[in-house]
């Protein structure tokens, strides 16, 4: 994907191109380090992931899956430290089934294991891009675009944390490819699993059907379906009713005045009644008045207005393309919790502005503009303090991804440019 500009002669390219070369490398150096020192003895058992390996062992010994992780943590490791979830895990029960195997080792070498999977998804997912930027060969761009990807912060939390937000954004590369190519059945498989995995993709799917493109939507409602119910016969009907019926739902709520929670359904709460970190107990203040009772109304209005607006650019889209990497920033926003690691997925959609960069100059500049936005967005703070001083600095991840949202939208109106090879990684 970096064959044009990291072969360019003019003196911009080749300035952008370093800068953002030894950024790329300095930054995954980082995010690396970061993240293996989150296997350390006295990080290892704050991991997200210790829910998923505890659901594993409590179906491999028969029981509930979906009992609350400080529970399941008393009976099947006593040295684990689980206070930080006293909910049960909140991962549908396809991730239940599909984690399983995590339970036949030590969760330290869980951890490990876990850790190489995500590298490997997002080394996949790299591959995808190229190929849908229009490069089918791999080579030293596939390096650099896989080093500029770990190097961001969302792929790097989603490491520290043990999360599944590396594979989204692989399966998200693989829809959008697909569709890209006119392979409708495949794209909505690969959303389905996405679907299945994080109940992420709604939007996308909304938007499939408007566009009728219904091969698309039809396979990845039965693909995300199909592998719940899978899971059934390995964890018990009663866990996956109750997941369904209580733990989702809960989990959301728990979460849903959470300071670090980028979703567009926090933005009424902010600026109604403020947030509250329900592990620490900080808040903020209101960022307009204190009124509570208009929470329900502004959530109408800020979620509706969003979704019905993407909506209606995917119906007068010139190019379907570009809606559909609109629809895959949003489908982020728009999840009831949406933790910075999971904007990982945006990187998909990103492509759609980089094929449009056709001169070395253009290149160069969208070079600058992504360094600068790996300082602003990505190196940031990590464990922002909560502070009413602080409420925009919580919220800036999920200001860049409006801004990234309204910009592909914008590109959904104008006409398609002729399908040929993005310049940026």
């Amino acid at each position: 994907m970096l064959h044009t500009i990291l072969n360019a002669s003019t003196p911009p390219s080749r300035s952008a191109r370093a800068l953002f070369i030894l950024a790329s490398i300095a930054l995954a150096l980082q995010a690396l380090a970061f993240s293996l020192e989150s296997l350390k003895p006295e990080l290892i058992n704050r991991k997200d992931l210790l829910q998923d390996y505890l659901s594993a062992r409590a179906v491999m010994k028969g029981e509930n899956p979906y009992s609350p992780t400080t529970i399941l943590a008393a009976q099947l490791m006593t040295d684990a430290r689980a206070d930080t979830f006293p909910h049960p895990t909140p991962h549908t029960p396809f991730v239940v089934a599909a984690t399983t195997p995590l339970g036949l080792l030590s969760y330290d070498q869980a951890a490990i294991v876990w850790m190489v999977l995500e590298l490997v998804a997002l080394g996949a997912a790299a591959i995808v891009l190229q190929r849908l930027a229009g490069h089918s060969s791999l080579g030293y761009s596939t390096l650099v675009l896989f080093l500029f990807l770990l190097g961001s912060r969302s792929a790097k939390l989603s490491l520290l944390s043990g999360q599944f937000s590396l594979f989204i954004l692989l399966f998200a590369a693989l829809c959008l490819n697909e569709l890209a190519a006119g392979r409708e059945r495949r794209a909505g498989i690969y959303l389905g699993l996405a679907l299945a995995t994080k109940l992420w993709g709604g939007p996308l799917v909304l938007g499939l059907l408007l566009a009728r493109r219904y091969p698309a939507a039809i396979a990845a409602l039965v693909t995300a379906i199909a592998a719940q119910l899978v899971a059934i016969p390995l964890i018990g009907w009663d866990a996956f009713r109750e997941y369904v019926s209580t733990v989702a739902p809960s989990v959301a709520q728990h979460y849903r005045a959470d300071p670090q929670n980028q979703s567009l359904w926090t933005l009424a709460t902010r600026f109604f009644d403020g947030v509250r970190s329900p592990a620490t107990g900080d808040s903020t203040a209101a960022i307009m008045s204190y009124a509570p009772d208009l929470i329900p109304l502004g959530n109408m209005i800020i979620v509706g207005g969003a979704l019905i607006a993407a909506l209606l650019v995917v119906r007068r889209a010139r190019d379907f393309n570009a809606a559909a990497s609109m629809l895959v920033v949003l489908s982020s926003l728009l999840s009831p919790i949406a933790w910075v690691h999971g904007f990982a997925v945006s990187a998909a959609a990103c492509v759609e502005l980089w094929r449009r960069a056709a001169s070395p100059r253009a290149a160069a500049g969208l070079y600058l503009l992504m360094v600068a936005l790996i300082g602003w967005t990505y190196i940031g703070d990590t464990t922002a303090v909560v502070s009413s001083e602080k409420s925009l600095e919580l919220m800036s991840p999920m200001l860049s991804q409006i801004a990234l949202t309204i910009a592909l939208g914008v590109f959904a109106l104008r006409p398609s440019p002729q399908r040929g090879t993005a310049v940026l990684p």
